[in-house]
């Protein structure tokens, strides 16, 4: 369910541990956020909200992309658009190329 519904449901499950399917719009921290409301949760599954019809872009074949192009439509398609993954990309990105780089 949502954030919401698993905060009513917090009291009821106990010292169980749980696996959750989340249905949010996918976000940095959302896992953490899961957590806070049910500690024992050890696998968070985010099952997102199906993006609007006609929203998936199709990039034409031979269309030169950067890597953060590629992730930020990736994100887009799964109606999860997040800043904050996207700057979480940029900085993997740059440490991943700087340790080739040395």
């Amino acid at each position: 369910g949502t954030l919401a519904q698993l905060e009513g449901l917090a009291d009821t499950v106990g010292d169980a541990y749980l696996r959750v399917f989340l249905k949010e719009r996918f976000r940095a921290g959302l896992g953490d956020e899961v957590r806070e409301i049910l500690p024992n949760a050890v696998k968070v599954i985010i099952e997102t909200p199906d993006a609007p019809l006609g929203a998936t872009k199709k990039r034409r074949i031979g269309t030169a992309a950067t890597p953060r192009e590629l992730f930020a439509e990736y994100l887009s398609e799964r109606n999860s658009e997040d800043e904050r993954m996207l700057q979480l990309f940029d900085s993997l990105y740059e440490e991943s190329h700087a340790t080739d780089a040395t």
